[in-house]
């Protein structure tokens, strides 16, 4: 029993390590220099910042009823 659950938690752990390798490497997100000297061209493309979508707000003509009738 003790063995089981020793596995899942290993198989947890790389499971969250390879999405983060994933994640890292399709995005470029890797450091470009290591030793800190400046590099002539960036390694990958910079990350798009998308803009948050503004919350629903009803305009004051909608209105939505909602009536629930017991089941039968």
């Amino acid at each position: 029993m003790l063995a089981i659950l020793f596995w899942l938690a290993l198989q947890a752990q790389v499971f969250m390590y390879a999405a983060e390798i994933n994640t890292v490497r399709v995005l470029r997100l890797y450091p470009r220099s290591i030793t800190g000297k400046p590099i002539t061209a960036p390694t990958g493309k910079p990350i798009a910042c998308t803009p948050r979508r503004k919350p629903y707000r009803p305009k004051p003509e909608e209105e939505i009823d909602v009536t629930f009738k017991n089941g039968g």
